[in-house]
């Protein structure tokens, strides 16, 4: 839970390193990998695991069951609203993101809209209509995604609560 209290900015040094070590700068994999397994994510995940019951697993297991099998057939299904609101959840909170994209992701076909907001915004900075729209237009897929899945981030969080 202490990596939680941790901001993303402390990390950019080592991550910077990482990634240049693994040959991904400048890539797509550069802005998503590192956020794939985030605390939070790590944290609703092991929250929805400690509610299925070990005999289920045992009695996979009992009937011949390797790994795999447990893992798709009855772990991911059971996990499935955790799995689609930590989804929601980490792409809202890395959406808005500016100064991480602007070092992982140089490249013009890798700026993420957040970047080419705050560009439009140095070029003009009073014009408050384009501003306004690109703004706008940046928290849409929020908007959607969040309403297409409220349901299950509800879910997932009134099943924590009662566990």
């Amino acid at each position: 839970m202490v990596l939680l209290a941790i901001p993303v900015e402390l990390l950019l040094v080592p991550l910077y390193g990482l990634l240049v070590g693994l040959k991904i700068l400048d890539t797509i994999w550069a802005l998503v990998l590192p956020f794939a397994a985030s605390p939070f994510i790590v944290y609703l995940l092991f929250q929805g695991m400690r509610t299925v019951p070990e005999e289920l697993l045992e009695a996979a297991r009992i009937d011949g069951a390797g790994h795999r099998v447990l893992l798709t057939h009855i772990l991911l299904p059971l996990l499935r609203p955790q799995l689609i609101a930590a989804g929601v959840l980490a792409f809202a909170a890395h959406w808005n993101l500016v100064l991480y994209p602007r070092i992982v992701a140089g490249s013009k076909e890798l700026k993420t809209v957040q970047t080419w907001i705050t560009d439009l915004q140095r070029q003009n900075p009073a014009d408050w209509g384009p501003l306004s729209a690109a703004a706008l237009a940046a928290t849409l897929p929020l908007v959607i995604i969040y309403l297409l899945y409220e349901r299950r981030i509800v879910e997932t969080f009134e099943e924590g609560l009662k566990g």
